[in-house]
């Protein structure tokens, strides 16, 4: 569940709209963040992807989708092209035997 409400929050195609009149509390919480609470969230999102204790599918699509936004962030707001770590997890999880871990790199 925590994947999910941080991918809403990091998202940069979603706009809240509940307080509209609060742009600073509307700022994509990406933005908000330090830049250590972003280095421990990308090192915690791919420490759980690399784990070697498989974890259910459904979740492991919900990390994934979590990655994908926060490198979406990382793009749009930090003008950072591409996360390297997470394309390297990538290739390695496409690499091994175990399906679930195909499923996370592709």
């Amino acid at each position: 569940m925590a994947a999910v409400i941080l991918r809403r929050n990091i998202s940069v195609s979603d706009i809240a709209t509940s307080d509209v009149l609060n742009k600073g509390n509307n700022e994509n919480i990406w933005k908000r963040i330090s830049v250590e609470s972003r280095n421990y969230v990308k090192n915690e999102v791919l420490g759980s992807l690399s784990s070697a204790t498989p974890i259910s599918k459904a979740i492991t699509h919900k990390v994934c989708n979590l990655a994908v936004e926060i490198q979406g962030a990382m793009h749009e707001f930090e003008g950072e092209a591409i996360w390297q770590e997470l394309l390297t997890l990538v290739f390695t999880c496409v690499n091994e035997q175990m399906d679930c871990k195909v499923d996370a790199g592709l």
